[in-house]
């Protein structure tokens, strides 16, 4: 309900973004998030990946590496780039 959706958008709002080691990993992420479809207990009719990112990937496997695997699973990638 709306009351719900305020609060949860209020802890979100009140939490410190943890900003460890000036990394981007968008690759590495991908691959995480990819994996987390598999064996959740949830059968959705689509799979998707939202990004929204502030930075260029400068740190594990790079994100045209990492897609090929997640297109061809079946997962869409929407990305909002700052």
């Amino acid at each position: 309900d709306s009351g719900s959706a305020a609060r949860f958008a209020a802890l979100i709002e009140a939490t410190p973004r943890q900003v460890r080691w000036v990394a981007t990993a968008i690759g590495e992420m991908l691959k995480v998030a990819r994996g987390l479809f598999d064996d959740n207990g949830f059968n959705g009719a689509r799979r998707v990946i939202d990004i929204s990112g502030d930075g260029s990937s400068n740190q594990g496997e790079f994100p045209p590496l990492s897609r090929p695997a997640v297109i061809e699973a079946g997962v869409v990638i929407n990305v909002l780039a700052h």
